[in-house]
């Protein structure tokens, strides 16, 4: 009797009355729907949100902008640099090289046969590369068997004879103090010669209105084939355009994603009336270059 107690405790109280049935495919969720929602998603959203961000966007993102928004000519492009500012001067087949070579070339399409030709270099404001470019140039120039002058005149924030390495004294000395311009040598062989800033001084706007300018420049240009101006930036402080009239040429910095398109009306506005000569626009910090592959055997 126990027995048949315990058996009948273990007896289930459920028993199948038709086996259970399936399809191959899952009836939740919707195999075609999910797929159909997942590719709308992955192409519209990233076309609303590059079309959100070209709504929102104030800064200049490629050349067409500049040409857009001005009458001028890009006469070169340098790469965006992820190293310190001074090249190697070993690394000749780099690309920012050959770019600054293609800017050399044009710069001497343009001037033809102009003898003791004055550059001036300003941007719309600081940190767009001037110093860089104009660096960097004054090299490519003297590597190319011609004489060069780089004056510093940024008197308000000096930065180049930091960067090459060389005393500061130089223009404010000379035009303030009437001391003999101090040229310095940059480099051994095919070097270019430069003439710093100076000691900061308080009438540092005064200091360019001196007609002791004009003769600087005119004086040491004649020794040069080109003579490089670093002036401050055009949009800040009006010393670029007291520089003006003694140059024949200008390089206005433009910074992809970095200078914004509002101020590309500042540089019109100086090439319409004039203020700055013969104005070109090198666009720096380009981000969307390819690598550069080409090597000699």
């Amino acid at each position: 009797m126990e027995t048949a107690i315990s058996r009948s405790a273990n007896i289930a109280n459920a028993r199948i009355i038709d086996p259970p049935k399936s399809t191959p495919l899952p009836v939740y969720p919707n195999r075609q729907l999910t797929m159909l929602v997942a590719i709308l998603a992955g192409i519209l959203a990233p076309i609303s949100a590059l079309y959100i961000g070209q709504i929102f966007n104030n800064k200049i993102a490629s050349k067409e902008d500049v040409l857009r928004e001005c009458d001028v000519t890009i006469i070169g492009e340098i790469s965006q640099q992820g190293r310190a500012a001074r090249l190697k001067r070993s690394d000749n087949r780099s690309l920012v090289r050959e770019q600054f070579r293609s800017l050399r070339t044009n710069i001497q399409f343009v001037t033809g046969t102009r003898q003791n030709t004055v550059i001036l270099l300003t941007s719309a404001m600081a940190n767009e590369g001037k110093s860089f470019v104009a660096m960097h140039l004054a090299h490519s120039l003297a590597l190319a068997c011609k004489k060069v002058l780089l004056i510093d005149f940024d008197l308000r924030k000096p930065s180049l004879a930091t960067l090459l390495n060389l005393r500061p004294e130089g223009v404010t000395e000379y035009i303030a103090f009437g001391n003999e311009p101090h040229i310095q040598q940059c480099g051994t062989g095919q070097s270019f010669d430069f003439l710093a800033a100076g000691a900061q001084h308080p009438g540092t706007g005064e200091i360019m209105l001196s007609p002791k300018v004009a003769g600087l420049i005119s004086t040491l240009k004649t020794g040069y084939d080109y003579m490089l101006l670093d002036s401050p930036p055009v949009g800040l402080v009006a010393d670029a355009r007291l520089l003006g009239p003694y140059a024949d040429m200008t390089l206005y910095i433009v910074r992809q994603h970095f200078t914004f398109i509002h101020q590309l009306a500042e540089m019109q506005k100086a090439r319409e009336q004039s203020q700055l000569p013969d104005l070109h626009v090198v666009l720096n910090g380009t981000r969307d270059l390819h690598r550069y592959q080409y090597n000699y055997d």
